[in-house]
């Protein structure tokens, strides 16, 4: 830039002859006239990148809007090619109001707004933009002002430009003209600009906006006249990406450039000045003028008439985003050229344009996108910009494709004035448009067929200058046009080369075809299909011969490296040969003897010169000049002296020394492999820090990120760079970071190479932390199992599918699951989820029979003890003339029957995972797809003779005490609760599918169809699925009156919405809350209702101390009685108090606006008794009574059964619900005052006071509040159990019925307060005490925990123990409390001692005549018992949240009803709020090859530092209370580490070694150790294959077992099972003949080190070995023994330096690899060298014989002539040189000496 540029008219280089390069592929005439009057169409052809297809964009406007004939305005979207393109997306805007003024599209453009998805952006009308998404989602952008064009910037965002039309010239503020859109749901923002100028050596920035005058409602702030740009008439004519942008003004006809910035945190080019207005506009992007090089003034050649027929193109040189070249073909047809050149030295930052040429008569010009064009073009060979030109010459017209803006790489010639412009250009395909408007749709396709040539022509592009390789490429085209032999590639380029060095003389051999007869001639084409060199036109040649041949030195190095390249591959060594004879012949012209000496050694000498020409002296024979992509060079390859061989490179860094760095050649993809080679080794034997990274071109990057598939990612936190890593962790990065996914896209790499980076791979496999949880990365190392878990904890909480669901999502995205085969997976894992306890029990069928027990839709089968019947007594047994007896004991089992559902939902929670709402249809095919409330079975089976007789115990006449017993209404409503928690919270539930469950004859009383679905209403109420009914849903459920459905609608709705303040769910409840009801005396409510809706609004408003609630409950705690309520009182007194406690849940003394209520004194006098206090309801209504008006007796509110105290508190309404309020309220707040005020009394005085229920509830209150305290020992039992009773004479208690039960009661309400405290965490020791206290009160006695006195500690007496004698009732309910307490433990984990106490209580239950109605609340409480024990089907358990402990306090409230219909105490719907307290705990393993559920050990870390050891599927502690979740290293499965809680899926993926069988097939190891000992023992040969495919995930290890062990085969001896018995016990360790055993061995080993692929491995070392040994192969053949012998010794010194490398376990065993280095050595000792011959220049043949050149390669021979000087200087010298020779060989090298 040194020299002033100045513009030059180009003279393009044209040729006259063309040929068939590209061909039309599709015609097509334009619409006739007749058409172009109907319709407006604007067309769009683009390339999508991420369909990596053709598309098009059409917009079609009828000319006449109000003809309802034709097509109303449209976007179409094609996709495919013009001549086969199909509708993709079709838009309509049809305005259905007014047909005759519908929706006009204006502009339409494409955009991802930074996502995966395009969206189709179409402004409509000038007003607004709609936005459609290719995923469904419909956007809507009004826009506040006109706007005539839209622009997608590089797909990220929108550049809305004005209406220019619609200016308004008289304004003071200024309106910005640009805008952009960032995001559909963003603000649109203006676009500023920056303007810089330089006066006095000065920056000065003139912050403005590109504006119009007109007002605008998106400039919310004016901004005062400065010096400002005149950009009224500004309109944007281009847009390159999100880079460059061209504006055009049409007042001064000029063009001009600017720079797009995004407003990002990164620091800004340009800096704004604070007093700028630019500082308080929030702005996405900014503009920046482009000035001209030097300051110069280049205006004139960018000034244009007319916007209309501009054509710009912007392409870039390179990717560094520094330079780039612009093209601007104007309306007179002359092609003006910039270079657009990053200014980075001069003061003004940013961009210059620098003025390159100019051309006239160019018609038109085009630009391809040079990604894609590259691919198709050139097959990936260029990097650079590639365009269109179409010029027109004084014959002909000329189109050609030109390379970076000047060098022409084809050309075409065309008829004179026929064509006008390119159009159309993707890809490789283009669009000619003729005059006579025809298309011509043409495909070109220059692209070498050879891969030879190619990856030559590639190499040229790299090191060469681009003129003399677009010369070549040029010459290469012309003479391939003129010969037409596509399969002959490879000899027309070996034959110009041999021009460009040699001149045609010396090749010409011309060949009269004519004078051949037929035979002869095929008989040559036959033996001849090379090239006739006369026949090429070297009079056309372009490129100059003294340029390249100045450059040969480079050229013959640059293809060597290429040819080092295609020795790293397996798949290329066909092609070896004819690279390595054409670069053996150029370096014989230019004298590299080092060259010679090396490919005669890799064709065993078989080469031969056919040019013996030299180059002349005069020219040089160095490599003198080489760009950058040429790195790592030295003298030494400058001068030949020294020849690259990538295998020994390897063989010498395998070896752990330092060596030099081996050439590479950048940005060229044929030698791409050797940099990426040469990386991973380079990393994984480097030992120097800091790690340089040599062979990486984007080692810029921060150390501690890495760029994986185009984004940074976080290697190891563990690390703080990337040289810091382990070798084989950076060596893993790497290869991902060069494009390798798996393991398979190694195979074409010789074994040397590729075992060292399979073994760096098996090496991150064994980590539980590994450098990077990526799929990509896992998957590489096999370990998909990391990246899983991984994604699992990231998915969100309210994310609506199943644990399993989200599990199938994930691998999809992994590829990992087909899904064609998606439904038929959902349905299995919907089975399995349902069957998941068996696998935790799956020993035994515990899980069914508790099933079964709480199952009422099961007729239930009695035994003839149960009836007390003898078998005469079951002939003709009637009940209803039974006696009494049998009638009573028939009694309790049917209402066993009736207290089943509530343990049944309890079992059953969650089971469902899978519900497909939106599949719903009012046809039969729905009801899959709906929850059916299975009905009660009131049927009994009496076994009678061995046959079964069924008892409808529903119309047994019982007697009319035991009649209230048999109402089942509240039956059925539990039932439809139990049906409905099946259900998970986790599933799509819609109103639809909820309303499709709607009864037909709901609001019928008696209807147990409309009872079970009111149940089922709040069992979704439970799993928060009621938040989808809107408000019309609701009112058509309470309008019905229907007690049953009210009570489930509004309990259900309160949990649903719990803890959010609703007001539409608190307006629902108020209805039925007396208090809150105005002017509604006379509507009788069921207080059952009542109750539930003052506990509802308790759940609505929990945690939120609100005032107004809080009076509200205070006053219904002690509301007085009426007639309405004089039955119920104590349960809707229950329910408030309850209600109250969850509205200030854990809030403790802190009253915050609700001090002034006095509430805690109020309700400790509801407690304790006493006077009312001041603000209680009683009193007020009490004095409104005395108001009554004259004639009227009594209010409608007064009670007319009840008289109660108007001074006094009736504590035995209100004390149950004051205490739990003030339970709850002080909950784990250690309140000592409140403590104190709650615990019981210690005088016996003051106990007589106390209810025993009462006594319950206070102890368990006061334990709550001191939650720390509680403690699972008798001390502590003790220590809350009144001193009266720790005296040193308690035995006056013993027999005081009245102290007993206090005392029962005080035990009762500690076993229950460490039931809460310990919930879920099935500690043994709780178990254990708790157990002893039932088994104490199965006996009827309980144990007196009582104080030692001290003369007694010391003494050796034993104390006896004293134990309270209890009534059957006390004994009753203190073992219902206590075993409450312990299932709560032990909540889900299945004890089977429970279980079976469980059983012995049921039996005594229905065993005894003289239980109480049947005993259906001791039954109930029995069942709930079941159902916590396997809670969820032993998914779930309890937690021990505030919320949890509220809520058990509302289920297990320790009194039952006595009756079906019982809620006077305890409303029945409350059992039910236990599934709030409960939480899926359940960890699933998951094997993450087979997708199933397998058994793997588990090591949990708690916070206090408790290990528990289990076996998943298990329950695993509350996740706050966890460290860390670790699969530890053992045999069966790999190491993982989980530390991030809580987890989202309870799902853990896990990776099974090969070689041992799962937990399952073989708990204890015994058949999956693959000793020989066990092997020998097996059965046949298909047990035996059927055994090891059951021990590893490879489906080929079968087949290889099949064809390579057992069958006979003409490559392999016959080997049945007992030869390989024989061979197995002999265990020899040694290289043996017998190959079967050998496969045998290295399948044992693959499975050991659970890396299968070894024995693909193993079995090329062994064709390596034959291929070594065989001297019956090719000239062209004899390379491959070269590469095995190079394979064997890099392995061979990989092994040596093993240690030093990794600490894997070795995929071939080392006695192994010793035996073949024993093998191979002892075959070339046995070689008979003739030195004297060898070394001479004599016959080659005899080389051939003795296989000479496979000997020099396996002892690291020197170059021949070097022996030669060697052997001539020297002892010293030739020992050096020869170190590996044996000592025969070299004492006879050294006697040739003499004989030469």
């Amino acid at each position: 830039m040194n020299k002033k540029p100045s513009f030059v008219d180009a003279n393009f280089p044209h040729s006259l002859n063309f040929g068939g390069t590209f061909q039309c592929i599709a015609t097509k005439k334009e619409e006739n006239n007749k058409e172009k009057e109907k319709y407006k169409v604007k067309k769009f052809s683009f390339l999508n990148t991420k369909n990596k297809r053709e598309e098009q964009l059409v917009i079609q406007i009828p000319n006449d809007l109000e003809n309802q004939e034709l097509e109303p305005p449209q976007v179409i979207w094609y996709y495919g090619s013009e001549e086969s393109k199909q509708i993709y997306r079709n838009f309509k805007f049809n305005n259905h109001q007014n047909p005759k003024k519908p929706s006009i599209p204006i502009d339409v453009c494409l955009c991802s707004f930074g996502t995966n998805d395009f969206m189709l952006c179409i402004l409509i009308d000038f007003t607004k933009i709609e936005i459609y998404s290719e995923n469904g989602k419909t956007y809507s952008v009004s826009l506040p002002c006109k706007v005539y064009k839209i622009w997608g910037v590089n797909y990220e965002f929108l550049i809305l430009e004005r209406n220019p039309f619609s200016i308004v010239q008289n304004s003071e503020t200024i309106t910005p003209m640009f805008f952009t859109l960032t995001h559909p749901l963003e603000e649109i923002r203006p676009m500023p600009l920056i303007h810089v100028a330089i006066t006095n050596n000065k920056i000065i920035n003139n912050n403005t906006l590109i504006k119009d005058n007109e007002d605008d409602l998106l400039m919310n702030e004016t901004i005062e006249h400065s010096e400002l740009l005149n950009n009224d008439n500004d309109s944007i004519v281009f847009i390159y990406k999100d880079l460059f942008l061209v504006i055009y003004n049409k007042e001064t006809k000029q063009l001009s450039m600017f720079i797009m910035e995004k407003n990002s945190d990164r620091k800004m080019e340009y800096e704004i000045p604070e007093e700028s207005p630019l500082q308080y506009i929030d702005v996405d992007c900014y503009l920046h003028r482009v000035s001209f090089y030097n300051n110069e003034d280049y205006s004139k050649f960018l000034q244009t008439e007319s916007k209309n027929d501009l054509r710009i193109s912007i392409l870039p040189l390179n990717g560094l985003n520094n330079q780039f070249i612009l093209f601007i073909l104007k309306s007179d047809k002359t092609l003006i050229a910039f270079k657009i050149v990053k200014n980075e030295t001069s003061e003004i930052p940013g961009y210059v344009l620098v003025p390159l040429f100019t051309k006239s008569n160019v018609l038109s010009i085009a630009e391809f996108n040079y990604l894609s064009a590259n691919e198709k073009l050139f097959n990936n060979l260029s990097n650079n910009c590639l365009h269109f030109l179409l010029i027109k010459e004084q014959l002909y017209d000329l189109l050609l494709l030109v390379l970076n803006g000047e060098f022409i790489m084809w050309e075409q010639q065309l008829p004179s004035n026929k064509f006008l412009s390119i159009e159309q250009v993707v890809e490789n395909k283009f669009t000619l448009k003729s005059i006579d408007n025809i298309n011509y749709r043409y495909m070109l396709d220059i692209v070498p067929n050879s891969k030879l040539v190619a990856d030559c022509f590639s190499v040229l592009y790299a090191v060469f200058p681009q003129a003399i390789y677009s010369s070549i490429f040029f010459d290469f085209q012309q003479q391939f046009l003129i010969l037409q032999q596509p399969h002959n590639e490879w000899k027309l380029f070996c034959s110009l080369i041999s021009y460009l060095i040699f001149g045609s003389s010396k090749n010409s051999n011309i060949i009269d075809f004519n004078s051949m007869d037929s035979w002869e001639l095929m008989e040559y084409l036959e033996n001849n299909q090379g090239l006739n060199s006369a026949s090429i036109d070297f009079t056309k040649i372009r490129t100059n011969r003294n340029n390249f041949i100045s450059l040969l030195p480079l050229f013959v190095f640059s293809l060597h490296l290429l040819y080092e390249t295609y020795k790293l591959s397996l798949y290329e060594t066909k092609l070896l040969y004819d690279l390595g004879s054409f670069i053996f012949e150029l370096a014989h012209s230019i004298q590299w003897t080092s060259y010679l000496d090396y490919y005669q050694c890799d064709f065993n000498f078989n080469l031969k010169v056919n040019q013996n020409v030299l180059i002349p002296n005069d020219l040089t024979k160095t490599i003198t000049n080489f760009n950058q992509n040429l790195r790592h060079m030295n003298e030494l390859y400058c001068t030949g002296l020294l020849v690259p061989n990538i295998h020994q490179w390897i063989e010498e860094s395998l070896s752990v020394s330092p060596i030099s760095p081996f050439p590479i050649i950048l940005n060229c993809c044929a030698t791409e492999l050797t940099r990426k080679i040469c990386r991973f080794f380079d990393l994984l034997t480097s030992k120097s820090l800091p790690l340089e990274d040599l062979y990486n071109p984007n080692s810029q990057i921060p150390s501690n990120e890495m760029i994986i598939d185009g984004s940074l990612i976080d290697i190891h936190p563990t690390s703080d760079s990337f040289s810091e890593l382990p070798p084989h962790e950076r060596v893993a990065l790497a290869i991902l970071q060069e494009g390798y996914e798996s393991l398979s896209d190694f195979e074409f790499l010789p074994f040397g190479i590729y075992l060292p980076l399979r073994e760096a791979l098996l090496s991150c496999r064994n980590t539980n932390q590994p450098v990077t949880r990526t799929l990509q990365y896992c998957k590489l190392i096999e370990r998909e199992d990391l990246s899983m878990n991984y994604q699992l904890t990231d998915i969100p909480e309210d994310h609506p599918s199943s644990d399993k669901h989200i599990v199938n999502e994930i691998l999809k995205q992994a590829n990992m699951i087909a899904g064609n085969k998606s439904d038929e997976s959902e349905e299995g894992l919907q089975e399995e989820e349902f069957d998941i306890g068996h696998m935790i029990w799956s020993e035994d069928r515990r899980l069914n029979q508790v099933r079964k027990m709480l199952d009422p839709s099961i007729p239930i089968l009695i035994q003839k003890q149960t009836l007390q019947l003898s078998d005469d007594d079951l002939d003709g047994f009637d009940p209803n003339e039974a006696p009494e007896l049998q009638r009573r004991l028939l009694l309790n089992v049917y209402q066993q029957v009736l207290s089943l559902c509530v343990g049944k939902g309890m079992i059953d929670l969650s089971t469902k995972n899978h519900v497909h709402a939106n599949n719903l249809s009012l046809d039969n095919e729905a009801s899959g797809q709906l929850v059916t409330i299975p009905p009660i079975s009131l049927t009994a089976k009496l076994k009678r003779n061995r046959a079964m007789v069924s008892i409808d115990m529903s119309k047994i006449l019982y007697s009319k005490e035991n009649e209230v017993s048999s109402n089942g209404t509240w039956t059925e409503f539990h039932n439809g609760v139990a049906s409905g928690l099946s259900l998970s919270g986790k599933c799509q539930v819609t109103r639809e599918w909820i309303m499709f469950h709607k009864p037909k004859r709901l609001g019928q009383r008696q209807s147990s169809e409309s009872i079970g679905h009111a149940g089922f209403l709040l069992a979704l109420g439970l799993q928060g699925h009621l938040k989808c009914l809107i408000s019309t849903d609701i009112y058509g459920y309470l309008q019905q009156r229907h007690e049953a459905t009210t009570i489930g609608i509004l309990l259900g709705l309160s949990c649903s919405y719990i803890g959010t303040q609703d007001q539409y769910v608190t307006r629902t409840l108020s209805l039925y809350i007396p208090s809150l009801m105005v002017g509604t005396n006379d509507i009788e409510i069921p207080m059952e209702v009542s109750s539930v809706a003052v506990l509802g609004i308790g759940l609505l408003y929990m945690k939120s101390g609100n005032r107004f609630v809080t009076e509200i409950l205070l006053g219904e705690l002690a509301r007085p009685p009426n007639d309405n309520s004089a039955s119920t009182r104590e349960s809707y007194s229950l329910a408030a108090g309850l209600g109250l406690g969850l509205v200030h849940l854990g809030k403790g003394s802190n009253n915050g606006n609700t001090a002034d209520l006095k509430m805690d004194q109020r309700l400790l006098a509801y407690m304790l008794g006493g006077k009312r206090p001041e603000f209680d309801s009683f009193a007020i209504l009490s004095k409104s009574k005395q108001k009554l008006p004259k004639g009227q007796l009594f209010d409608a509110s007064s009670c007319t059964k009840i008289k109660e105290s108007e001074k006094f508190v009736n504590v035995d309404v209100t004390g149950a619900g004051a205490c739990l309020a003030l339970t709850l309220k002080y909950l784990k707040t250690h309140d000592e005052n409140i403590y104190n005020e709650i615990q019981i009394p210690n005088s016996k005085y003051l106990l007589d006071y106390v209810r025993p229920d009462m006594i319950t509830l206070r102890v368990l209150g006061s334990s709550l509040i001191m939650w720390n305290d509680i403690k699972n020992t008798e001390d502590w039992i003790k220590s809350k159990i009144p001193t009266l009773f720790l005296t040193s004479n308690p035995e006056q208690f013993i027999e005081n019925e009245d102290m007993t039960k206090t005392y029962a009661s005080a035990v009762s309400g500690c076993c229950l307060a460490i039931g809460l405290r310990y919930a879920g965490s099935h500690d043994r020791n709780t178990f254990q005490l708790l157990m002893d206290i039932i088994k104490q009160l199965q006996k009827s006695r309980l144990k007196l925990y009582r104080n030692t006195p001290k003369k007694q500690q010391t003494s050796y007496l034993i104390e006896p123990t004293l134990y309270f004698k209890l009534d059957k009732i006390t004994m009753e309910n203190t073992i219902t409390v206590c075993l409450l307490a312990v299932c709560c433990v032990m909540a889900g984990s299945g004890n089977v001692e429970i279980i079976r106490l469980v059983r012995q209580l049921r039996y005594k239950v229905v065993s005894s005549p003289n239980t109480l109605y049947g005993g259906y609340g001791q039954q109930m409480a029995l069942s709930m018992a079941l159902g916590l024990l396997f809670l969820g089907g032993g998914r779930c358990s309890l937690s021990t949240s505030d919320q949890s402990i509220a809520s058990l306090l509302c289920a297990l409230y320790p009194i039952f009803p006595q009756t079906t219909t019982d809620n006077k105490y305890h409303c029945q719907a409350f059992r039910h709020l236990f599934a709030l307290a409960v939480e899926n705990r359940l960890i699933e393993t998951i094997d993450i090859d087979t997708k199933e559920t397998c058994f793997v050990p588990i090591k949990i870390e708690t916070l206090d530092g408790q290990i528990i050891q289990k076996l998943s599927p298990c329950l695993i502690p509350e996740f706050h209370l966890i460290k860390e979740i670790k699969i530890e290293q053992n045999e069966r499965y790999y190491p993982l580490t989980l530390s991030e809680f809580p987890l989202k899926t309870q799902i853990i993926f896990v990776k099974k070694k090969s070689g041992y069988l799962t937990y399952k097939e073989d708990p204890k190891g015994v058949r999956s150790s693959l000793q020989c000992s066990f092997v020998s023992k097996m059965g046949n040969t298909e047990s035996t294959i059927d055994l090891f495919k059951k021990m590893t995930n490879d489906s080929n290890i079968g087949a290889y077992m099949k064809f390579k062990i057992f069958n006979n085969s003409q490559y392999l001896p016959s080997l049945n099972q007992q030869i390989l018995n024989k061979e197995i016990q002999r265990n020899d360790k040694v290289f043996h003949s017998h190959e079967s055993y050998l496969f045998y061995n290295s399948l044992i080993n693959a499975l050991l080190i659970d890396c299968p692929d070894s024995l693909y491995l193993f079995e090329k070392l062994m064709k390596g070995l034959q291929t070594i040994t065989n001297n019956n192969m090719d000239i062209g053949d004899s390379i491959a023994k070269v590469i095995y012998i190079s394979s064997f010794k890099q392995l061979f010194t990989y092994y040596n330096n093993r240690n030093l490398i990794t600490n894997s376990k070795s995929i071939i065993p080392r006695h192994t690899i010793e035996s073949m280095k024993n093998y191979l050595s002892k075959y070339f000792e046995s070689f008979e060298m003739n030195w004297k011959e060898m070394l001479s220049n004599g016959n080659s043949s005899l080389f051939n014989k003795k296989d000479f050149g496979s000997y020099c390669c396996f002892y690291s021979l020197p170059y021949l002539h070097l022996l030669r000087a060697c052997l001539l200087k020297g002892t010293d010298e030739l020992k050096i040189a020869c170190s590996n020779l044996p000592n025969n060989h070299f004492y006879q090298l050294i006697n040739s000496k003499f004989l030469i």
